[in-house]
């Protein structure tokens, strides 16, 4: 995301080519509603649209990764998880 915001706030579109393998790789290789808003941000010719659009990205990978975080987080703390020993049992464990 550092080398999209970069790219904007300077206002040089001209290096857009060069991005070309990055732009790709967001487009081929991200989420849908990620990939989605990137596409209309490539799209974008308004600097308020351009940043708009970079915080709703953010925002969504920030969103994805918590999920995700949090999912693995309840998945390990689960009772029915026989490979993950809880809390309470780790600290009680001795040494």
């Amino acid at each position: 995301m550092q080398i999209v915001s970069l790219y904007l706030y300077s206002g040089k579109r001209e290096h857009m080519m060069n991005e070309a393998p990055f732009d790709t790789f967001i487009l081929a290789n991200m989420p849908h509603f990620i990939a989605m808003h990137y596409q209309k941000l490539l799209k974008a010719q308004q600097p308020q649209e351009q940043v708009k659009l970079t915080i709703q990205i953010y925002n969504l990978i920030l969103r994805t990764l918590t999920i995700i975080l949090v999912s693995q987080y309840l998945i390990r703390s689960s009772p029915d998880a026989g490979c993950y020993r809880s809390a309470d049992e780790t600290l009680a464990a001795p040494g």
